[in-house]
């Protein structure tokens, strides 16, 4: 599988890591990095392909979570974006 780097996922990975290993819905992902629901989901999808998140049920409600190789792409994605998005 290839990987293109794109800005939406890096935001999402770097969205995760900052909620400290809390569950998150899909739809406050989405509605926090302003890209639509069924574009996140895509994502998401592929990040769980990757072994970057891992989507947890309950119920009717889908909760995402890094896993232990996703905390560790999303420290470097928190820091990529910092980096990029600083103004000199």
């Amino acid at each position: 599988m290839s990987v293109i780097i794109t800005q939406k996922p890096i935001e999402i990975l770097s969205f995760l890591y900052k909620q400290n290993d809390k569950k998150v819905y899909s739809s406050k992902i989405a509605k926090c990095i302003n890209v639509t629901y069924s574009h996140t989901v895509k994502i998401i999808n592929n990040m769980i392909e990757l072994g970057l998140v891992k989507k947890e049920k309950q119920g009717r409600t889908s909760y995402v979570t890094l896993t232990e190789r996703g905390m560790q792409a999303g420290k470097s994605s928190d820091e990529i974006l910092r980096l990029f998005l600083k103004k000199p």
